[in-house]
């Protein structure tokens, strides 16, 4: 192990293209693929998810509208981070 993180995020908040959020609006992590999330804490019209797979776990800030995700954010690497209360258990 080389200590390099295998996950690289774009720049801090970086804004996602309309392929990644045609991914998330199908319910798919831009990252991995993985289909599912999640729920993270929120504010506004935006919401914090997590990709549910626990070897990914790529954050993500969205914005839905009608069922798309209209903005999103690249957060991080929530591997790297504090566990949201709504984390799994595996995933600590």
């Amino acid at each position: 192990m080389t200590g390099e993180p295998d996950f690289t995020p774009g720049p801090a908040m970086s804004l996602l293209d309309d392929a990644a959020l045609d991914r998330l609006t199908a319910g798919h992590c831009p990252q991995c693929g993985y289909r599912g999330f999640v729920i993270g804490p929120r504010g506004g019209m935006a919401i914090n998810i997590e990709c549910g797979d626990v070897s990914c776990r790529s954050r993500y800030n969205v914005t839905f509208y009608a069922g798309r995700a209209v903005m999103a954010h690249d957060l991080f690497d929530g591997r790297s981070a504090v566990p949201w209360p709504s984390e799994p258990p595996s995933a600590h």
